[in-house]
């Protein structure tokens, strides 16, 4: 007797075709370092903070932890960890103490949204990064004028 194969959770799987089964779905993730520091270093340009892996101190936690989680949808852990020149597990952590970091600080979220816009425009060749250009240099036009 056949067992009956029904999937559970079809939030995680997509549909390859109407006539095929659910597959699980897969997201491509770079393993490029060169281009998460330099990601990194426009991140903490940005914010006005000096980045040193060595800190232990609750602001300089909250910064990794920030940028960490925006760059975790694009990029492996063991990349972002060797930018951020920590241990995978350090980031695996830091990926299960984002919504403690998200309630409790107010900032965050902005924190996060600024990595993920400076990763669109310094690196990411996609629609929102060549969208977001065309919003500063409009931006930076009417204040010139």
């Amino acid at each position: 007797m056949a067992k009956n194969t029904t999937v559970k959770y079809k939030s995680k799987l997509r549909k390859s075709s109407p006539r095929k089964k659910w597959v699980p779905k897969y997201e491509v993730k770079r393993d490029n370092v060169d281009e998460l520091i330099a990601v990194r270093d426009a991140y903490y340009e940005a914010i006005g903070f000096e980045f040193d892996s060595k800190r232990r101190t609750e602001k300089d936690v909250i910064f990794r932890v920030a940028y960490a989680e925006a760059m975790s949808k694009y990029f492996k852990i063991t990349a972002i960890a060797k930018a951020l020149e920590k241990d995978h597990t350090s980031i695996v952590h830091y990926m299960k103490q984002c919504l403690l970091y998200e309630g409790y600080y107010d900032f965050y979220k902005a924190l996060r949204e600024t990595a993920t816009c400076i990763y669109h425009l310094e690196v990411g060749k996609t629609s929102l990064g060549m969208q977001l250009k065309k919003n500063i240099k409009q931006y930076v036009e009417a204040l010139e004028a």
